[in-house]
């Protein structure tokens, strides 16, 4: 059993010990004073292993994070091994809000929140692995090795630091994780931290990538060495849910890829890809229009067509829709008898009627279909939080997070499924005045009917 060290123990002569932040495995970090620096705290964080080939890495390692200058790093101040063997490393003490905790109590953070303070990790990144040391002129990468929410905190300026070096390799030359260090969390660490190979820049980034997923959903991934046996798939970030934009789910997905080199393979490379996703206005507002009709060309598309179908339709004199509706509803048909007679004679063709025909069917089936998804979507609902219901039954380990981020998804859908029923309606309606009414009015009609109709139907079902 590890003993932990009590309040008001002095490692070093020097740090007096308040309380412990945090413990896992392999360590444990306390926050401390520093009693040459009254009313300085620190954060000391303790390697278990207290084997001779521990300590030797140790040694080595805390001497290049001690130079180490970044505003998004804490920085080391000081080192040292105390009996029988225990590693120190002090460290800065980072006043903020872990990104777990933050996910554990609001559920799935912003997006536009989520890329600044990743473009803040990245540069630091950037900075460990391309670092030189400057008393050999030699590029020594610096592998942290741990990233992941709890490892996080957001200061009270907006300012996203990366803490706990406790793990952290210095590179030299690609070799093999060095069993001592080969500390892993399920769902970050990526499968070459289990053993399967040498840890390297990449690590970082699929530990990264990880990070942002689970940020974005409240949901870990599943555990690297699961699902590179298949036991495990990786649920898409915008099924859990939809409000991602679909480029950072493809950033995202790239990260986290099992084989390392299929990931990104510098943090530069990721800062760039998510930099080119967020270029434009902000987050807010590109989420707050992105049900909109210009957003899916196919939608506009399908939207133009079905309005020019309608406008079409609404000129067939007394044939055409006019029959279709007749007898869908039992109506009597228009004549159209005041419209110019030129366009009577033009929309009277036995062709022109049978085109019009088959627009006025794909536009019956646009509006069917959209029914029939809405109606889904709605009924299914109810299901998601049996299912869920049913898991924390079973005594699963089912998160606030996760059924915050399942059912907020479908209620987003709900949502969408009632568009397509008022776009339905909508177009319903308006198809009743078509069957009863002549004149110009039924043909600006049947063209914003058309349009309005296949936009909700479209965008708010189908291109989702």
């Amino acid at each position: 059993m590890i003993n932990l060290l009590t309040p008001n123990t002095v490692l070093h002569g020097r740090y007096r010990i308040a309380r412990v932040l945090g413990q896992g495995g392999m360590g444990a970090v306390y926050l401390a004073g520093d009693q040459n620096l009254p009313g300085l705290a620190v954060a000391i964080k303790e390697n278990f292993d207290s084997s001779q080939g521990a300590q030797d890495q140790f040694q080595r390692e805390a001497v290049i994070l001690a130079r180490l200058r970044h505003s998004n790093l804490p920085q080391v101040t000081d080192h040292f091994i105390e009996p029988p063997g225990r590693q120190y490393l002090v460290m800065d003490y980072v006043e903020g809000e872990e990104l777990e905790q933050m996910v554990q109590q609001r559920g799935p953070l912003p997006e536009s929140a989520i890329l600044t303070w990743a473009s803040q990790l990245l540069d630091a990144l950037e900075y460990m692995h391309t670092w030189v040391d400057s008393s050999t002129g030699r590029r020594t990468p610096v592998i942290h090795r741990d990233i992941k929410p709890a490892n996080i905190k957001i200061t009270s300026t907006g300012q996203a630091m990366l803490i706990d070096f406790g793990i952290a390799k210095v590179d030299a030359g690609r070799q093999a994780t060095v069993t001592a260090a080969r500390a892993i969390t399920p769902g970050f660490s990526p499968p070459e931290q289990y053993g399967l190979g040498a840890t390297d820049e990449r690590s970082d980034i699929y530990a990264l990538g990880c990070t942002v997923y689970y940020l974005l959903t409240g949901v870990a991934p599943p555990e690297a060495p699961r699902r590179a046996a298949g036991g495990s798939a990786l649920i898409s970030p915008r099924h859990l849910n939809p409000r991602i934009s679909p480029n950072v789910e493809n950033a995202i997905l790239r990260a986290v890829e099992l084989s390392p080199p299929k990931r990104f393979q510098t943090a530069a490379e990721f800062r760039r890809a998510l930099q080119q996703i967020s270029v434009g206005p902000p987050i807010a507002q590109r989420t707050a229009r992105a049900r909109g009709l210009w957003r899916y060309p196919v939608a506009f598309l399908l939207s133009l067509l079905s309005s020019l179908a309608g406008l079409l339709i609404s000129l067939v004199p007394a044939s055409g829709w006019g029959i279709a509706v007749a007898w869908l509803y039992g109506l009597p048909e228009a004549s159209r008898s005041d419209l110019p007679g030129s366009w009577r004679a033009l929309f009277g063709t036995t062709a022109s009627q049978g085109l019009i025909m088959a627009l006025g069917i794909v536009l019956l089936l646009l509006i069917t279909a959209g029914v029939v998804l809405s109606l889904y979507w709605i009924w299914r609902l109810p299901f998601v939080s049996m299912y869920y219901g049913a898991r924390l039954g079973f005594g699963e380990p089912v998160t606030a997070a996760q059924v915050y981020a399942a059912t907020a998804h479908h209620r987003d859908i709900v949502a969408s499924g009632l568009k397509g029923l008022f776009g339905a309606a909508i177009m319903v309606g308006v198809a009743t005045y078509l069957g009863t009414h002549d004149g110009l009015a039924a043909v600006l009609a049947g063209f914003l009917s058309g349009w309005i109709a296949a936009s909700l139907l479209v965008t708010g079902v189908a291109a989702r």
